[in-house]
């Protein structure tokens, strides 16, 4: 009794921690991109920084574009506005570094704690095979609901696979169908327009109606999958409950 009663306190905790990871692994897909991104921005805003720094350099140091601004006029003016784009470029480069910085950190973090979740997953797994086990040896009336719903998700299973093989051959057909329009393009010279056309018209069809089916076995496999994702819920809050006979 006392191992099922710590199982049934292990097991929730297992199940959370699964669901934390898979929560984690979303997050850091997104702020890897997003580091990506910030990566870039501040590479354009340290190169605009040196730029607004070159130019200023320039004007103040004497050199052809002083010259220029000096002989034409408006020297001052011009370097008080190239003062005020290198603040800009200055505040800008800034910003965007720290929010890479904070980006990167908060990737770190992410890190961190999928890193102390390693292995939850197969436990949660092996966590879960005893409590079925548990449950089926106990006899109760929860054991009915179990086995419905085992038999569903096996049902569910059997019918995602067969959306998935039927997808293969849909793709199949369409690869065999846009061969078949590349082969009548080249056979241009050789065969009758009208034999070329027909041709042509059946692959650009067979090609159009297995991205349709497609499509819709795609749709069919999300909701079955979807479903899936219920049915374990509600197996995982079945077997989050306490076993007494």
């Amino acid at each position: 009794m006392a191992r099922n009663d710590n199982a049934a306190q292990r097991f929730p905790q297992l199940r959370a921690q699964v669901a934390r990871k898979k929560e984690l692994e979303t997050a850091r897909a997104a702020l890897t991109a997003q580091c990506a991104a910030l990566s870039v921005q501040a590479q354009e805003k340290k190169t605009a920084r040196q730029q607004a720094e070159r130019e200023l350099e320039q004007l103040e140091s004497g050199g052809a574009m002083g010259v220029l601004f000096t002989l034409a006029g408006g020297k001052a003016a011009r370097q008080e506005a190239a003062r005020q784009e290198l603040r800009r470029a200055k505040e800008e480069d800034q910003k965007a570094a720290w929010d890479l910085a904070e980006a990167q950190g908060q990737l770190l973090e992410t890190e961190r704690e999928l890193a102390s979740l390693e292995g939850c997953e197969a436990a949660f797994a092996q966590a879960r095979r005893e409590r079925i086990a548990a449950l089926r040896a106990a006899g109760l009336p929860q054991s009915e609901v179990l086995e419905q719903l085992e038999a569903e998700l096996a049902q569910g299973k059997r019918q995602i696979q067969e959306l998935t093989d039927l997808g293969s051959q849909c793709q199949a057909a369409q690869e065999q169908a846009e061969h078949t329009l590349h082969l009548a393009e080249r056979m241009e010279f050789v065969q009758t327009v009208s034999s070329i056309y027909t041709l042509q018209d059946a692959a650009q069809l067979t090609i159009q109606r297995q991205q349709e089916v497609a499509q819709r076995l795609q749709e069919l496999t999300a909701g079955l999958e979807a479903a899936q994702a219920r049915l374990n819920a509600l197996l995982d809050d079945l077997l989050s409950q306490g076993i007494c006979q």
